[in-house]
């Protein structure tokens, strides 16, 4: 499965969606999926909606259609709860129509959060179902805007170490 390892200062969201939209895949839907307070629901709601909004900790999944600006077909993006329980339960039922997935990890959280990253990307990449349908995968290190963030060259590693 490829996957690209994106750190993010100010580019535009929809090329993101974009980049996952490339595939040939019969799938619709991208999932935004990461441990709790990544920062999904905030991307989510820049994606969809193009603005920023105050969020809190989800305890049910957010949906929206995407429409991309190269003229293809409409996309369902799905922001999934972070917490274990939860998430496990919304990754189960949405897993299936998967054209891609962004998988947020909080560059700023330290290793804890790196190493609840490395977790949820564990849980992908060792799905079955992933593995057949092989959709594009997306490493998104967010909230780089804060002074503790770390960069690629200390993610990267660091998320390989606890996989």
């Amino acid at each position: 499965m490829e996957f690209a390892l994106i750190i993010v200062k100010s580019i535009s969201f929809c090329f993101l969606v974009l980049y996952l939209a490339r595939r040939k895949s019969k799938g619709r839907s991208i999932l935004l999926i990461g441990p709790s307070d990544a920062g999904k629901t905030s991307i989510f709601a820049q994606i969809w909606q193009d603005r920023t909004v105050d969020t809190v900790t989800s305890v049910v999944s957010n949906e929206g259609e995407y429409i991309p600006t190269n003229g293809k077909g409409a996309l369902i993006l799905k922001d999934l709860p972070g917490n274990d329980r939860v998430r496990q339960k919304n990754w189960e039922s949405n897993k299936a129509g998967v054209r891609g997935i962004i998988c947020v990890i909080d560059a700023a959280g330290g290793s804890k959060a790196i190493r609840d990253g490395a977790e949820v990307l564990y849980t992908v990449l060792t799905d079955p179902l992933i593995s057949s349908i092989r959709p594009n995968l997306l490493i998104f290190a967010n909230k780089q805007d804060l002074p503790t963030a770390k960069g690629i060259k200390v993610i990267r590693p660091a998320l390989e170490r606890e996989m």
